[in-house]
């Protein structure tokens, strides 16, 4: 009998279609599989599987859930001597979204160091030019936007976009610097680059999910 798809695997799909009930049960199913299956490769696999778990946690909207999955993928990867640099990219990556989304000041502040070593160990393992780069630098940028670092916020998104250029990107996740850089063209009063930069945005976010981070465009327009 041919073997389905890896539990892991099939959950991307309906995470993306915001049953993310579903796929933290196909999450949870992997985990087991994985602490029951042999070492070494078992290791690397719990390690990207709670890491997955705790950023589906987290676009769930259950940030105190997150944090605790955030943790306990940070104590397996310390625990382990095997190095998990892409994994441990990912994880801060996760952990840094996770207290840039906080109210407290301090919890947003600390995520600016986390995003500075996730650009560190993300460089290391996919290269500095990396696509996967300009999601990092972008979120970095909206950290920075949100403890009043303007400036440094601008520069951060302008990284994003050079970097997602360089790599011919032009998906909806790609443009997320386009559109971030309108919204600090519409405080600097640039009203005609601000329009261009959300519909640039706009044509790549045709056809998202409703729950998908990069329908926030169309909010931006006022078309959701």
């Amino acid at each position: 009998m041919k073997a389905g798809p890896h539990p892991a695997l099939a959950q991307g799909k309906v995470r993306y279609a915001g049953d993310h009930g579903a796929a933290l049960a196909s999450l949870q199913r992997a985990l087991d599989a994985e602490r029951a299956g042999p070492e070494p490769a078992g290791t690397t696999l719990v390690a990207h599987t709670l890491v997955s778990q705790a950023q589906t946690w987290k676009i769930s909207g259950d940030y105190a859930r997150a944090a605790r999955g955030y943790d306990e993928a940070l104590a397996w990867l310390r625990a382990h001597p095997e190095p998990f640099p892409a994994q441990l990219s990912a994880l801060l990556h996760g952990m840094a979204n996770l207290d840039r989304a906080s109210t407290d000041p301090a919890v947003r502040r600390r995520s600016l160091a986390r995003y500075v070593e996730t650009i560190e160990t993300a460089g290391r393992v996919y290269g500095a030019e990396s696509e996967r780069l300009s999601h990092v630098w972008n979120n970095y940028g909206s950290a920075l936007d949100l403890v009043g670092r303007w400036d440094d916020a601008i520069g951060a998104y302008e990284r994003a976009l050079a970097i997602a250029e360089r790599n011919d990107a032009s998906g909806a996740a790609a443009m997320m610097p386009v559109a971030n850089l309108a919204m600090m063209h519409t405080r600097q009063k640039r009203y005609a680059e601000a329009e261009a930069g959300f519909r640039r945005s706009l044509a790549a976010s045709e056809g998202q999910p409703a729950g998908a981070e990069t329908s926030s465009v169309f909010s931006r327009l006022g078309l959701a």
